[in-house]
């Protein structure tokens, strides 16, 4: 009975425990910022759970000590090891979620911790065959070690949906116990059931949507008292099953670290570089959402806890039946790919959860007002087209969808969380290392059944990614009206950038109605042959977007933001093209840090993008220098308003060249050619190439001239006012009038 009243107690306190502790992440900075490649949230989230477990589980345990007895000699001294080692992994996690530790220094930390452990007692010793006894003598230390460090850090790395980690650890605390109890362990039975409890109580602020993350603090803590619970109940001196039970009953993490060992190595890539082949991706990419993946992988878990506590009973055939169904269930969606092209397999096609007529059965019948269906599934994509999605829906003659084909699953996410966007049609497209083909195909086919069910007038979509392009050619076969923003935008060169340059003529070619930012771009239509009737001038929807979220009273999430001295000239910096790695990019950022070593009165805020190449170049020359600060990527109200506070922007973005005049900011643009020429025109841009030298006397020559500053801050942006989208909104009106 009182295996369950602690449980009980644990969950209580940790659920009065994680609002305090998730203010006290934000005082000190331990806060969780979209990076729009991995992360699936789209706000800064705190990282307080981690505290609060581990403050409930020690102050369960304290309590148990006083009321019962199951910890005396030996096994309480043994509690006191418990307790160091983990509080140690609590403050590793805790300053990493502060700002990252590098990955060897966490190693030998955990590897501290584990001695730790080992000189209070915990030890595998030895494990009984069929045939003898195998004494590990003094190899029982450094497998002890592997176990601990192992376990901590299955955990930390299947941390990556809204309530998997403390879901799963639950469900392994769980079968722990079981194991525990049935071989007499009453001691680890304990633990394991205030763990789960501090798992459980943390769950409903923790579950999707989250509004608190346990961070590495939690994971780590967690991890660690695993992996020492598992020992006790069945490890310290094992027969070959009670060596499986424990393996089993943590089952999904202990793969997933197995899978990435191998996946890493296999593709020669550094253990430690973050991916996205995890077993949680692999059910997005398969199309659950966050919530069903995350309780499906519950129930592989438990299943292969029951395969845990089978073996333990020494029923081989009910274990074994329990571990090939877990395992298949949790690798199954590995083996989904793009389907054949002739088609998905009858299966698919008629499944009735998959199929579009329900995905759009929400979605009431077409009535007399127009309908409008926008088409989007990348980050920039809705950045622009949220300010035109608001608009179309203030207008009462159109009735505005939105289909988003969620080829760049977190960016996505992100942005329509800030805007406040909520999809009709989530075709969630998003594959790993789909090749541009297979993106193209399956968006025309998925757009192609979305617009059979939804019968749309008019298709809207914006700019030149590949399934932009897609939706356009599926409208386009259909025989219904296109509408293109950001029309007309060219470099010259097929071939750069690629393949959009390709997909924004193409787009061209088909659509009715082109909205166009600038009047070049609107002669670049028409020397392509496009109506002049159709193409309007309007301005880019970013400028109405960026307008949207600046706010002189605004608060930077992210923490080094708001200890920003503002009173010194901040320079924002973006690199990140895929043309400018190497040696290109070494030569940018060689120039930054001249420009940092000669102006005391400047200061470089660079939000370092997480392609590992880049990094690289970053460590090997930005580093530890007091007036360049790295930063991980900004959500986007922070860099529109880190922009707007700044002197000057240095970038090698698109669409920064567009945003940044709109906020009075010079730009230093460091490429070799931009399809943006109105900018350069109009004085708000200045293309400074890729050459050190060039780079850095395209910024020396803002900072030291007053008059060459003050004509590029004033110069008229060409891209518009702030009201593009309410331009277009009426241009659709009368369209449809007509």
């Amino acid at each position: 009975m009182h295996f369950f009243l602690f449980f009980v107690l644990a969950a209580a306190i940790t659920m009065f425990l994680t609002p305090i502790s998730a203010r006290f992440a934000k005082k000190i900075g331990a806060i969780d910022a979209p990076d729009g490649v991995r992360k699936i949230h789209g706000r800064n989230i705190p990282y307080g759970g981690g505290l609060a477990m581990f403050s409930a589980f020690f102050l369960s345990l304290l309590l148990a000590h006083w009321t019962v007895d199951f910890a005396e000699g030996e096994y309480r001294g043994k509690l006191v090891g418990i307790f160091l080692a983990s509080f140690l992994m609590l403050m590793v996690g805790l300053f990493d979620d502060m700002k990252p530790i590098k990955a060897r220094t966490k190693f030998l930390f955990q590897i501290v911790a584990a001695i730790i452990l080992i000189l209070f007692g915990y030890r595998i010793t030895y494990m009984e065959s069929l045939m003898n006894v195998v004494d590990f003598s003094f190899w029982s230390i450094p497998i002890t070690i592997l176990w601990i460090v192992g376990v901590t850090n299955t955990l930390n790395l299947i941390d990556g949906l809204d309530g998997l980690a403390a879901g799963i650890a639950a469900i392994a605390c769980t079968t722990i116990f079981v194991i525990s109890f049935i071989t007499g362990n009453t001691g680890s039975a304990l633990l394991a059931a205030i763990l789960a409890g501090s798992c459980i109580g943390f769950l409903p602020q923790n579950f999707n949507p989250a509004k608190v993350f346990m961070g590495d603090a939690g994971s780590y803590f967690i991890g660690i008292v695993i992996s020492v619970i598992s020992m006790e109940g069945g490890l310290k001196s094992a027969t070959f099953l009670t060596v499986l039970a424990p393996i089993l009953a943590i089952g999904i993490p202990i793969f997933d670290t197995a899978f990435a060992i191998i996946r890493r190595t296999v593709s020669g890539r550094p253990l430690g570089e973050p991916d996205r082949g995890h077993i949680h991706h692999k059910f997005l990419d398969f199309g659950f959402g966050q919530r069903r993946a995350v309780v499906t992988m519950y129930f592989i878990n438990a299943v292969f806890g029951m395969g845990a506590v089978a073996f333990i009973n020494g029923d081989w055939d009910y274990g074994t039946m329990f571990f090939v169904v877990a395992f298949f269930m949790m690798i199954l969606p590995s083996f989904n790919r793009v389907p054949n092209l002739y088609g998905e397999k009858k299966n698919r096609e008629n499944s009735k959860e998959n199929s579009m007529a329900t995905r759009c059965s929400n979605i009431p019948a077409k009535g007399t007002r127009k309908r409008v269906l926008t088409v989007f599934g990348t980050r920039p994509e809705v950045i622009k087209m949220a300010p035109l999605i608001k608009e179309l829906q203030k207008k009462e003659e159109l009735e505005t969808l939105v289909c988003v084909t969620g080829q760049h699953r977190e960016q996505l996410d992100q942005m329509l969380e800030i805007f406040h966007i909520k999809p009709e049609v989530d075709l969630n497209l998003m594959k790993s290392g789909q090749t541009l083909a297979e993106v193209t195909y399956r968006t025309v086919q998925r757009v192609d059944e979305v617009l059979e069910e939804l019968d749309p007038d008019l298709v809207m979509v914006h700019g030149d990614p590949s399934a932009s392009f897609a939706s356009a050619l599926a409208a386009f076969y259909r025989n219904i009206p296109i509408a293109h923003v950001e029309a007309g935008l060219r470099s010259g060169n097929i071939y750069s950038p690629f393949p959009e340059e390709y997909n924004r003529r193409s787009t061209g070619l088909i659509a009715t109605l082109h909205f166009a930012a600038t009047e070049q771009n609107r002669q670049s239509l028409l020397s392509e042959g496009v109506s002049n009737g159709g193409i309007h001038v309007v301005g880019n929807t970013a400028i109405d977007a960026v307008f949207s979220v600046i706010d002189d009273e605004y608060e930077f999430e992210n923490n080094e933001l708001k200890n920003l001295d503002l009173s010194k000239r901040v320079i924002v910096m973006t690199a990140h093209r895929r043309e400018n790695l190497g040696d290109r990019m070494r030569q940018i950022f060689r120039a930054v840090r001249r420009v940092a070593d000669e102006y005391e009165d400047v200061i470089f805020v660079y939000a370092v993008h997480l392609n590992p190449k880049i990094r690289e170049i970053v460590d090997e020359i930005l580093v530890n220098h007091s007036r360049i600060k790295l930063l991980p990527p900004l959500g986007y109200r922070d860099m529109c308003n880190l922009m707007k506070r700044s002197y000057m922007v240095l970038t090698d973005s698109g669409g920064l060249q567009e945003e940044a005049p709109a906020l009075g900011k010079p730009v230093v643009l460091t490429r070799t050619e931009t399809e943006r020429q109105e900018a350069i025109d109009a004085g708000t841009v200045r293309l400074a190439g890729v050459e050190e030298g060039d780079v850095y006397e395209a910024i020396q020559s803002i900072l030291d001239s007053e008059d060459v500053y003050s004509r590029m801050a004033t110069a008229k942006n060409p891209y518009g006012d702030g009201h593009t989208s309410e331009r277009i909104a009426d241009i659709v009106v009368d369209y449809f009038r007509q």
